[in-house]
């Protein structure tokens, strides 16, 4: 039983989010009277780049849940530094947002589509995040650990 919650606190709050972008991304229509504005330019550009990388980005995101996101969620340490981890996990979302968005830039499209592009990625990192803590803390709350009752526990003796 151990093992299906690990697998569990793993495989849930890492594919559900995925798999709610992957819907959005499948029935995105976002055209405007036949138009295409800025903003759909790269909701198109960011959806197809998802597309092409979500098979390694699924095995990225297991990685990261299993080796650092439930060691951490799982230790004895205060929530002081389990906060302190939540906002280096923002810091390092932006760093790799920056980093994503300069390398599916054009030059050609000039400095404001690269801020376009920054801020839609990290919107979608955050949102990542923030629905893989929200499943988190709702398993945690419907799979509470049964306490260990012994013969020797002096609260278990009854009169």
């Amino acid at each position: 039983m151990k093992y299906l919650q690990k697998l569990l606190f793993i495989l849930l709050p890492t594919c559900l989010p995925l798999l709610l972008f992957s819907y959005i991304a499948k029935h995105y229509t976002g055209s405007s009277n036949g138009k295409q504005s800025e903003v759909i330019d790269v909701v198109y550009t960011l959806i197809s780049f998802y597309r092409s990388a979500m098979p390694i980005l699924l095995v990225v995101a297991i990685l990261v849940q299993y080796l650092i996101i439930l060691p951490v969620w799982h230790s004895k340490r205060p929530w002081a530094i389990k906060i302190m981890w939540v906002f280096i996990l923002i810091a390092v979302c932006l760093g790799l947002s920056v980093l994503l968005s300069y390398i599916i830039w054009d030059i050609n499209d000039g400095v404001t589509w690269l801020f376009k592009v920054t801020t839609a990625v990290t919107g979608m990192q955050l949102a990542y995040w923030l629905l893989n803590f929200i499943l988190l803390f709702g398993l945690v709350s419907i799979i509470k650990p049964k306490p260990v009752i012994t013969e020797s526990d002096p609260q278990n003796i009854t009169p």
